[in-house]
């Protein structure tokens, strides 16, 4: 019992470096929040895209934006109901690697569009933030690199759960962009 403790204890402390990530990209967080609020306030979509468990990501992103307001237009492409591209609307496109081939695609394609690109990523130099308007860029390992807390995140793990941590810290910001309330936001989560 006391060793499980102690690796949910490891895991958890892992995230102490959010901090420091944020602080380090502020200017490009606050050029994201406005570059949200103006497509939001636009009527543009708001779509997301990433493959394999970065695919998960951008799903549960797309349901906790979607909820911001009733009648928003977001998309999570690799649900596969999406419509076409249209300029100035936004593409947040998550991979670790920034090579992820059909994610790259779908950046091309959007990028051809006239659709402004917000990466999430874990490689700074990649082909996907070279496209890219504006990224964010999320360790893929915890920078402790104490053996005991870096093998409770296997393979791309805690780029993951960062990046969701990410997007959905991006929600109270929106919300007061919008004049949005949390029992609004309630009344568009789905009761089924």
């Amino acid at each position: 019992m006391a060793e499980n403790k102690l690796k949910l204890q490891n895991f958890c402390s892992a995230f102490l470096i959010i901090p420091d990530i944020l602080e380090s990209q502020e200017e490009k967080i606050e050029k994201i929040l406005t570059l949200l609020n103006q497509a939001i306030k636009s009527g543009n979509c708001i779509y997301f895209t990433g493959a394999g468990r970065s695919g998960d990501v951008s799903s549960a992103a797309a349901r906790r934006f979607m909820q911001l307001k009733r009648g928003m237009r977001v998309f999570c492409i690799p649900s596969g109901v999406a419509p076409s591209f249209s300029e100035g609307d936004v593409l947040i496109a998550i991979s670790s690697s920034g090579t992820t081939k059909t994610t790259k695609t779908q950046v091309e394609q959007a990028k051809e569009k006239g659709v402004i690109i917000i990466s999430v990523v874990s490689e700074k130099y990649s082909e996907i933030t070279e496209l890219s308007n504006i990224f964010i860029v999320l360790p893929q390992k915890p920078s402790n690199k104490e053996e005991e807390i870096v093998h409770l995140f296997p393979l791309n793990t805690f780029f993951e759960i960062l990046a969701l941590m990410f997007l959905d810290s991006l929600i109270p910001y929106l919300m007061k962009q919008l004049g949005v309330t949390e029992p609004e936001m309630a009344k568009n989560h789905p009761h089924y």
